[in-house]
């Protein structure tokens, strides 16, 4: 089985939303332990401030890729579960921008 075309291996829909929900919180595992001398816990202290919006937005970008890899492959349904993923936190963006 090869990847591209609908009907494929990884043109599901639960594993699009997965990766598109998991992709984030990685990228902040790693990121917050070498851009902050913070601890996790204060990460809710600082979470209406500009540069978390900024944070936040940076976190989002693998989404991206790899919503937009699964397209340019022609596995809809895995895109489909990718956008459901990425709408959390693009829900929490829109908040903390109009909080």
């Amino acid at each position: 089985m090869t990847i591209n075309g609908t009907g494929g291996r990884w043109d599901k829909f639960w594993i699009g939303l997965a990766v598109a929900f998991l992709i984030p919180l990685i990228t902040f595992a790693f990121t917050w332990e070498a851009m902050s001398d913070m601890e996790y816990k204060d990460v809710f202290e600082i979470m209406f401030q500009p540069l978390f919006r900024n944070y936040l937005i940076l976190m989002m970008m693998p989404d991206l890729l790899v919503f937009f890899t699964g397209y340019k492959l022609d596995i809809f349904r895995f895109c489909r579960g990718a956008v459901m993923g990425f709408l959390p936190y693009m829900m929490l963006l829109i908040y903390l921008f109009c909080a």
